[in-house]
């Protein structure tokens, strides 16, 4: 993402939290072929396309995945912890 590729992956995990399909890039179902084909024909198909969800996934890894971001989201699940262990006592 943060290379602003174009981005086929499948929907196993967490990775549809990260991918949003059809706007930083395409989801497909795993172990399913013919969707990761129809995928990487679609791409190599529609340049404009193409270039929307590189533009698309870059942004995003900018905006959710920097450092600071990073530090904040670490920072508020500490502190939800903290408040439940505090509501336990």
């Amino acid at each position: 993402m943060a290379l602003q590729r174009p981005i086929i992956a499948t929907t196993a995990g967490g990775i549809p939290e990260v991918i949003e399909d059809g706007i930083t890039g395409l989801l497909v179902p795993p172990a399913d072929s013919k969707a990761l084909r129809d995928a990487i024909l679609e791409l190599i198909e529609k340049p404009v396309f193409r270039a929307e969800l590189a533009k698309n996934a870059r942004i995003s890894a900018e905006q959710r995945f920097t450092i600071g971001t990073m530090v904040d989201t670490l920072e508020q699940y500490f502190i939800k912890m903290i408040e439940r262990k505090r509501e336990r006592l």
